[in-house]
């Protein structure tokens, strides 16, 4: 049942990658911003629900551990945080989508909900936003839920990137 469940979880994670990997040279070939709102905001919940869908299905073959922080401690919680394979290959969707938030702020004069909309929301609206909401998802689950290191400092870098946007 295990190997079952790992490779549809990898099937669903090659087709979301192939999905944007694709979708990213269709836009670049002409020459359109990614300022789409499957670029801006679903692209940043990948991580998220990749792991949380990694957790459901008990997927531990895809687990190993490449680094464990060993244990952080408070007066009141203890932490163990790590990064693992999934991590790694969710590496690119950490990055693309802190560099979509910084040109979120920056670059576009909206936020299009389809590829082909003529208006949307405004950028620093959408910027401040996914500034707020996705370092929350990220530091909250990493803490509570997951212990996942790269959460976490994603988690802070998308606030702090995104504070730094704001005011430039």
């Amino acid at each position: 049942m295990g190997q079952w469940l790992s490779s549809v979880f990898l099937a669903i994670f090659a087709f979301v990658s192939f999905f944007y990997i694709f979708r990213s040279m269709y836009y670049l070939k002409h020459k359109a911003t990614f300022n789409e709102f499957i670029f801006v905001f679903v692209l940043p919940l990948i991580p998220a629900l990749v792991l949380l869908a990694q957790m459901l299905f008990g997927i531990n073959e895809l687990s190993t551990l490449i680094l464990s922080t060993g244990e952080i401690t408070s007066d009141f919680v203890d932490y163990e945080f790590y990064i693992n394979v999934i991590d790694l290959l969710l590496l690119p969707y950490y990055l693309a989508s802190n560099f979509l938030l910084f040109r979120t702020f920056v670059r576009y004069p909206f936020i299009r909900f389809r590829g082909t909309s003529e208006r949307g929301l405004p950028p620093k609206f959408a910027g401040f936003l996914l500034m707020i909401l996705i370092p929350a998802l990220y530091i909250i689950t990493s803490l509570l839920y997951f212990n996942n290191l790269f959460l976490l400092i994603f988690g802070m870098l998308y606030f702090y990137l995104g504070t730094i946007a704001l005011f430039v």
